[in-house]
């Protein structure tokens, strides 16, 4: 990447961190604007990363956000099996159906994976979908860190 395009892409991506913060620092947007805000940081973060082509972006962005939705659907499911707050009266066989309720929708975000990997290897590179993972990573290890700053105060201004 020569340098101009190296000073552009540092500049996408500061942007899009300042105007994640903005998301995250504002009380008075409802929840859809902040979902749509975010989403939007996403794909620009995850574009940029993975270097997509106007032809690429096409036809990517149709697989990734039903594979992302589907992905979602299941960690909402996984998070309430999560939160079971099980008392001394729970059954051990309730304990249990819950444990192999986990497996299964672990087992069924492993086939996601692989069932959308191969769907988007048929639009992108090996090399653009390996950066995909480790872009979303990222994306939401910034996300993470911003929210854990915003909860110590440690906001930027």
């Amino acid at each position: 990447m020569n340098t101009v395009n190296f000073k552009r892409a540092t500049l996408f991506i500061l942007l899009l961190v300042i105007s994640a913060g903005s998301f995250a620092q504002s009380s008075n947007g409802n929840w859809k604007e902040r979902r749509e805000r975010l989403q939007a940081a996403r794909v620009g973060f995850i574009t940029n990363r993975l270097n997509l082509t106007t032809d690429q972006s096409a036809a990517f962005w149709p697989v990734y956000n039903e594979y992302y939705q589907k992905r979602m659907e299941l960690r909402k499911e996984m998070r309430k099996l999560k939160m079971n707050d099980y008392d001394q009266n729970a059954s051990d066989a309730q304990i249990r159906k819950d444990l192999d309720q986990m497996l299964k929708v672990h087992q069924q975000e492993t086939d996601l994976e692989k069932e959308y990997t191969e769907k988007m290897l048929k639009v992108v590179t090996p090399r653009q979908v390996a950066a995909l993972y480790k872009a979303e990573q990222e994306f939401n290890g910034m996300m993470m860190d911003r929210l854990k700053d915003r909860r110590t105060g440690k906001r930027q201004e």
